[in-house]
């Protein structure tokens, strides 16, 4: 089994001013969704692994299967202004605290810790705005805005445990942290668990919320309620790994119209590279993992609806990777297709492009990867191995359910090979047999845009020894190489090789003719074809360093013709070519911050 996030109790950090503002806690919290003053990303702190939490959540599951949980409470609901004792976590410990009834529905009974109403912490007028919140309705953008909270999760994900037969669930309303510590809300898994030592928990379906900051925004505090009842319906059916939980809660309040959570781990290579289901402590650096959690689950959302969330939410038998790619293939998909889909919407987010490579909701529409300054210039002949246009990558890492992406700029004629060389470092016996199962999960679409404006052109390819070969002139190529085994920790080698032609190369002379710089260096070579001797002739516009490369059409350096300070004017330089093959070369000039390419025949 994955290894899964090992926190505490369940919970989620959130900030109670105005809107949701990503903050990440100065201190770690024992329980609940805490923040500080520092901005940077919800931090949640759910305990769906730790060997506490799963203690507490197998034995739910084994008294439900063996009929030992109540039917239905016989004794009638508490009434409004009734007061009772409930435990509650602080510090870590179970503490108990006095309640009062304030409000009851058909779905909740809320109650409010007797301090705070006596200290006016909690007014009539926010019980009253409370109720409007999490029961009247939810955010025109919400799947059904007629209905609260409780009804549209119980609608699409089902009821929570009702540990204690009595249909409803118990809200606690108090100041969490006895103080400003922002922790707003969270459940424990302690309250399902029938067979929970004396002081522990309460032995009933309880949400935990803030009353000292929660209530001076209650569209926070639902959107903080819709997230942790998701926590605690997805008890019902046993939490999953920590990634799919924490995703199944986030995408619970974009379902209900909230909170549209910031994706920032975009411009961070080393983030969108993560390992897919990885969880850190915390959720990582700035929520990176609550984002990354979020936006896959949001993504089989559009792909399955939310329905299809659902049967993956509820899976009881199956969990992890297994159990999504399952519920997948009863809608006709898989989970490496989803997962090479999700990164390609990743990069380009335009459904006009194709449905499965974007984001259905608008609050989506706009985030995508940024490769600018991390292209392959297909104009620049390589500094390494044997030179010339071609890349060629020995071990690029891929995670376990990532994304690699390269892109190349600029080339023509393109040549591209990929594969996973680690099969060869088995014995031969098993070597057919690892190969075709690093195959098998490994993958690359490549994305070509030609040149003159034309669709864009996808293709899909395995691991292979065989060369694939693109024919015309493309702006650029962009591999989305994708490990689609989420769960394959830690992953992969890849071995790319590619080699082109410039495009400036097979663009028409007049247009090689055109320079908007006017210092720009100017390369003439005659004759063309040529035979025994190449005369290149240099028109440098400024002074510099400059060098002159012959390359065969494969992208191999076969010639250096010159290399030096040209102090500006014209250069005239003589090269042999009575050694070379019959074919085509290329002839390249780079210096003055400008480059020029001409293609020249050798006959004899």
């Amino acid at each position: 089994m994955p290894r899964l996030a090992t926190i505490l109790v369940s919970g989620l950090v959130w900030m109670a001013w105005g809107l949701l503002t990503p903050v990440v806690s100065a201190q770690h919290a024992d329980h609940g969704h805490s923040a500080s003053d520092h901005v940077h990303g919800h931090f949640c702190a759910t305990d769906s692994g730790s060997d506490e939490a799963r203690r507490h959540m197998a034995a739910y599951l084994n008294a439900r299967q063996a009929g030992l949980l109540p039917r239905r409470k016989s004794a009638s609901p508490p009434d409004v202004g009734d007061e009772e004792e409930f435990n509650v976590l602080e510090s870590g410990a179970w503490t108990p605290l006095e309640f009062r009834v304030v409000d009851i529905t058909g779905s909740y009974v809320l109650w409010v810790e007797i301090a705070e109403l006596n200290n006016g912490n909690v007014t009539p007028g926010e019980i009253a705005g409370f109720r409007d919140v999490i029961f009247e309705g939810t955010p025109a953008q919400s799947i059904d805005p007629s209905k609260g909270i409780f009804e549209n999760i119980h609608d699409v994900f089902g009821l929570p445990p009702d540990v204690d037969g009595d249909g409803l669930v118990d809200i606690l309303l108090y100041d969490i942290g006895r103080g400003p510590t922002g922790t707003l809300g969270y459940v424990s898994s302690t309250d399902v668990n029938p067979n929970a030592g004396p002081g522990q928990g309460n032995g009933r379906d309880v949400l935990y919320l803030d009353s000292a900051s929660g209530t001076s925004n209650l569209t926070t505090l639902a959107a903080i309620a819709a997230h942790e009842y998701t926590h605690l319906v997805h008890l019902s059916s046993g939490w999953d790994e920590a990634f799919l939980t924490e995703g199944y809660a986030e995408y619970a309040m974009i379902m209900l119209g909230y909170f549209w959570r910031s994706i920032n781990y975009f411009s961070l290579p080393d983030e969108y590279r993560r390992t897919l289901f990885e969880w850190r402590d915390g959720g990582g650096p700035g929520a990176m993992d609550y984002q990354r959690a979020g936006l896959f689950i949001t993504y089989l959302a559009n792909r399955v609806g939310s329905m299809g969330v659902a049967q993956m939410l509820t899976g009881e038998t199956l969990k992890g990777a297994k159990g999504i790619d399952s519920v997948l293939v009863m809608h006709g998909d898989d989970l490496g297709s989803a997962i090479t889909d999700f990164h390609t919407a990743n990069l380009y987010n335009d459904r006009s492009f194709d449905d499965r490579f974007g984001y259905i909701e608008g609050g989506r529409s706009s985030i995508r990867i940024d490769l600018t300054g991390r292209e392959i210039n297909g104009e620049t002949p390589s500094r390494t191995g044997e030179g010339g246009f071609q890349t060629r990558l020995t071990n690029h890492a891929i995670n376990a359910g990532a994304v690699r992406y390269v892109r190349w700029t600029d080339v023509s004629d393109f040549q591209f090979v990929f594969d996973m060389p680690s099969w060869r470092f088995f014995p031969p016996a098993f070597q057919e047999q690892q190969r075709e199962t690093l195959r098998g999960r490994n993958r690359v679409r490549l994305v070509l845009e030609p040149d003159d404006g034309g669709p864009l052109q996808v293709t899909e390819l395995l691991g292979s020894e065989e060369s694939t070969h693109f024919e015309g002139n493309f702006s650029t190529v962009t591999a989305v190489f994708t490990h689609t085994n989420p769960e394959a920790v830690p992953g992969d080698n890849l071995e790319i090789s590619a080699s082109w032609t410039p495009r400036s190369v097979a663009t028409p002379v007049e247009t090689l003719a055109e320079q908007p710089d006017p210092d720009a260096p100017a390369l003439s070579v005659w004759p063309n074809p040529v035979s025994d001797q190449l005369s290149v002739s240099i028109s440098a516009g400024r002074s510099g360093f400059y060098r002159v490369d012959m390359y065969d059409i494969l992208g191999r350096r076969v010639n250096n013709l010159f290399q030096g300070i040209l102090p500006g004017g014209t250069t005239h330089i003589r090269s042999a070519t009575g050694m070379l093959s019959p074919g085509s070369y290329v002839i390249h000039l780079d210096g003055g911050g400008l480059q020029a390419t001409r293609l020249i025949q050798v006959v004899r």
